[in-house]
């Protein structure tokens, strides 16, 4: 996601470091991402979380909870 300058995971080796992965894939953040999903009923998809985050503030701040909550 740009804060180093070697394009891979850490966590998942030979896997590109991008967003869409630490989001949606990458299992260092599994737990967490399944606690926030379960608990704010997030879409699934990567295409359908910007229109759900747009709907109300209460998901716009869901997901910045889950930004911050990861480690």
């Amino acid at each position: 996601m740009g804060i180093r300058n070697d394009p891979y995971c850490v966590y998942c080796p030979g896997v590109a470091d991008t967003a869409e992965h630490t989001f949606f894939d990458c299992q260092r953040w599994s737990e967490i991402r399944l606690r926030w999903r379960e608990e704010k009923e997030v879409p699934q998809r990567p295409e359908d979380v910007v229109p759900w985050m747009l709907t109300s503030t209460d998901n716009w701040t869901a997901m910045t909870g889950y930004v911050l909550d990861s480690p």
